[in-house]
């Protein structure tokens, strides 16, 4: 940038870029943290279908001989309340999944923006770079005349006072 004119756009736009930045580090931290939620509820539905398994052969040895009226409610109740609870978890990961699409979609556009806001910079840096040439080229021009103009009138006053 020249220090004769500096560039107010190319600092908004490093601003705007670095909040942009911000932004979108903060959407990929939310979706980091979805995808640790949605990790931890399938593992819960691992468990609950591991305790399920377990249950269902408890059930399948205790069918054996003489079975006691309140086992089997238990067993009917805890069956139950994993039912319950797998609801649950399945209703909590479509919802979380929900959530998952929507902020990566979030986070692909912030990408995109970021990607524009990142060649609009890049162009008016460029262009700052050619007004700064231009002008640098224009004073060596500048500078060149005047001291070819002063050549000239050196020698002419030179032949005049001769």
């Amino acid at each position: 940038m020249s220090l004769c004119n500096p560039n107010p756009s190319g600092f908004r736009l490093s601003a705007v870029l670095h909040l942009r930045e911000g932004e979108r580090d903060k959407m990929a931290h939310a979706l980091a943290r979805l995808e640790n939620n949605l990790s931890s509820i399938n593992h819960r539905l691992e468990s609950i279908s591991d305790e399920r398994n377990n249950l269902q052969k408890l059930i399948r040895q205790s069918r054996i001989g003489r079975i006691p009226i309140e086992k089997l409610l238990d067993q009917h109740r805890y069956e139950t309340h994993l039912d319950e609870s797998e609801d649950l978890l399945r209703r909590e990961k479509a919802s979380l999944l929900e959530q998952f699409r929507t902020q990566r979609q979030k986070l692909v556009d912030a990408n995109l923006e970021l990607k524009k806001i990142e060649q609009l910079a890049a162009r008016a840096r460029a262009l700052q770079v050619s007004q700064d040439l231009r002008r640098e080229q224009k004073a060596i021009d500048d500078y060149s005349v005047m001291t070819s103009w002063k050549q000239k009138s050196n020698q002419m006053t030179g032949v005049n006072d001769q």
